[in-house]
């Protein structure tokens, strides 16, 4: 292994475990792929249920530079076994741009893709994570006071990554009361957000039992992902600034200043959160998060806070002591009430646009998508289905001023199903084709019913529509209580994933 990027092509991109467990699902194909890349049987894993955690324990084990180029040698497998996995194609690019920059050993017979491979140019940016933390009360601390607990700091940072079996950081910057990491983008992160951040809080847990309370440490952490550009010792760009913008916001002082038993504080950018917990990955819950408003210096932005190991305070209480005029901490959007400033446009409804996050990561059972000139079906549909029980978004419905793409953003990530009303003139519109495009890659064997068409006109679907089977409305056109009737029997089937008809059907010969 080596200290200047080397390591990272020993052990896989999240992307690529999935992608891997999703096709090499049965023990037999795994282990014959992972001996025919090098690793031996005994370092395979064992007692795993599922093939995600067999997958993520033979990533643990990779990361500990087990087999060298390992990346390589699955990937160049992977990518021969299944050519058309993309999956595959670009994580075997990017183990061999890596490769290249990190001057390790080609593997033996392994073709050099001279075509993808890349130089490495310290003027372009690359992609990231960023993680920002921030010691609580270290300005009214004295000289040896501070030293002990950066001391401390730097020990409980490199504990905790030893023990979540994450490499080394591309950068690391003592900020004297807080730290800077930048980690490579090969570094899933979701181990950063879960694996990290757990052995953080036990590193933290075990040193604060050790010392009083003039040597505990509490922590504020930010995490959040982009393209940073290397700049003589450190790094640049608006990542860097929104990771220490989120770790220095009111919103996570404040749960700090709440509740003076933790010594943790977590806030995640909305990019993080969406892509890691969202999906609920290596077991994170979104219903542990917050959503709050952050606004510091010229950055305003949405991101979502927790307090890990503990529950969120209700509504974030000013902290004692603060002067009489400076500015109220933003009230988290989820947490509004009925007498909170957006109830006149209707925002703090359930179908609003500042809905909760509900357990499972959603705020609206379906995401209505439809053209202006079918406004009217999409009007009927959405009402018809709100009128049913369900939360529904529909673009249509909301208030002047809204910004029309962060609206459709929330819309495909927050909402479990998406409808799209099929029209010739719906099907012809590149507009919309990245909005359910979005929805398709997240179903693309539609097991979950996450895309549903509905045909409003008599139109064709082509393509990837064309192989969904769609809701047909063109026969009760004319007539609104079958339509009504037909249309509440479908979303049911696809809700549940399940019909059985009620009556016997007829024998055919008769």
């Amino acid at each position: 292994m080596t200290s200047d990027g080397g390591a990272l092509v020993h052990s896989l991109a999240e992307a690529e475990v999935l992608a891997l467990a999703a096709v090499y699902s049965e023990r037999i194909s795994a282990g014959q792929l992972l001996r025919q890349a090098g690793l031996e049987s005994a370092r395979q894993p064992q007692g795993t249920s599922t093939a995600i955690e067999y997958w993520h324990a033979v990533n643990a084990t990779l990361v500990q530079g087990v087999l060298p180029d390992a990346r390589c040698r699955i990937l160049t497998i992977a990518a021969r076994d299944f050519p058309a996995n993309p999956a595959f194609q670009t994580g075997l690019a990017a183990a061999q741009d890596a490769e290249l920059a990190g001057g390790q050993p080609r593997v033996a017979g392994q073709p050099r893709n001279t075509a993808q491979a890349r130089r490495a140019d310290r003027e372009l940016p690359t992609n990231g994570t960023v993680i920002a933390f921030d010691a609580v009360g270290y300005s009214g601390l004295n000289m040896l006071e501070q030293r002990q607990l950066r001391d401390g700091l730097r020990g409980i940072i490199e504990g905790a990554l030893a023990e979540a079996r994450i490499p080394s950081a591309l950068l690391q910057q003592d900020r004297g009361d807080g730290y800077l990491m930048v980690f490579s983008a090969d570094i899933p992160k979701a181990r950063i957000v879960a694996d990290f951040v757990r052995e953080l809080g036990i590193a933290l847990n075990d040193y604060n039992a050790t010392h009083n309370e003039r040597g505990r440490i509490r922590l504020r952490v930010s995490i959040h992902d982009g393209d940073i550009l290397e700049h003589g010792t450190g790094w640049a760009g608006d990542t860097v600034v929104i990771g220490a913008r989120l770790v220095d916001s009111t919103p996570i002082r404040d749960a700090l200043a709440h509740d003076k038993d933790a010594d943790l504080a977590l806030i995640l950018s909305s990019e993080v959160f969406v892509s890691v917990v969202r999906p609920r990955l290596r077991g994170l819950s979104p219903s542990s998060f917050r959503e709050v408003d952050v606004s510091v210096k010229t950055f305003s932005a949405t991101a979502w806070l927790t307090l890990p190991g503990r529950p969120l305070p209700a509504v974030p209480a000013v902290p004692a002591g603060r002067p009489s005029g400076t500015q109220t901490p933003a009230v988290p959007v989820s947490q509004k009430g009925p007498e909170g400033p957006d109830h006149s446009s209707g925002l703090d409804e359930p179908d609003g646009l500042d809905a909760p996050v509900r357990a499972d990561g959603t705020k609206w059972d379906f995401f209505v998508s439809a053209l202006e000139a079918d406004e009217a079906w999409g009007a009927w549909i959405a009402g018809f289905l709100q009128e049913n029980g369900y939360l529904v978004r529909y673009d249509a419905w909301n208030p002047v001023g809204t910004n029309e793409y962060w609206a459709l953003d929330k819309g495909l990530n927050f909402s479990e199903r998406m409808i799209v009303v099929l029209s010739e003139a719906y099907l012809a519109s590149d507009k919309v084709q990245a909005s359910w495009g979005t929805a398709f890659n997240r179903d693309r064997g539609g097991l979950d019913r996450r895309l549903i068409p509905v045909r409003i006109e008599e139109c064709e679907p082509g393509g990837l529509l064309g192989g969904i089977r769609y809701i047909d409305l063109v026969p009760f056109r004319r007539d609104a209580e079958r339509a009504r009737s037909y249309l509440a029997q479908e979303i049911d089937r696809a809700v549940k994933g399940s019909y059985r008809p009620t009556v016997a059907p007829p024998f055919p010969g008769c």
